[in-house]
């Protein structure tokens, strides 16, 4: 998750309920305590873990007054990934970033054709496309169809037909 999900008292609830978690925690969050926050003390490339029995929480530091903090409820240990070599990424924090990848190809494909407009009328925000919608419509589509469309072509289309009396 996102770090404006995760917090401490979460993982711990969701972990009482069987379920894990793996997020990026904001820096202003009162349950870190503040040795995972201070970069200066710390080389770069360097990890520090924090064990308890609701998971472990990451403080990684990429480069010079740079941190990344992660707490994951899945994790168990602070392993460090080998296959990033010099960089020395906790697997915590590998673990996020494969997992968010499809977010950030979500993220990326909405923003190409962005159809929002901020409005204080309420009947004009409900009437825009969610973004969202689109790719999901564009995506359950392809694999209906077997039919590769180019995202311009499907989102022209799909105008077209909402347009279109019923």
């Amino acid at each position: 998750m996102d770090n404006y999900f995760t917090s401490i008292p979460l993982a711990k609830e969701l972990l009482e309920q069987k379920m894990t978690i793996v997020g990026t925690l904001l820096q202003n969050k009162k349950d870190i305590p503040p040795l995972f926050l201070d970069t200066k003390i710390r080389p770069p490339c360097s990890s520090m873990f924090g064990f308890s029995k609701s998971g472990v929480l990451t403080s990684y530091i990429p480069r010079c007054n740079k941190k990344v903090l992660v707490l994951s409820s899945m994790h168990s240990d602070g392993k460090i990934d080998e296959e990033t070599g010099e960089k020395r990424k906790p697997e915590i924090v590998t673990f996020y970033n494969v997992a968010k990848e499809g977010v950030d190809v979500i993220d990326e494909l909405k923003v190409q054709y962005s159809v929002s407009r901020i409005s204080c009328r309420w009947p004009l925000t409900v009437f825009f496309p969610s973004n969202i919608a689109d790719l999901n419509s564009q995506i359950t589509f392809i694999e209906n169809n077997n039919e590769a469309m180019v995202r311009r072509t499907y989102l022209k289309n799909l105008a077209l037909a909402l347009m279109k009396l019923h």
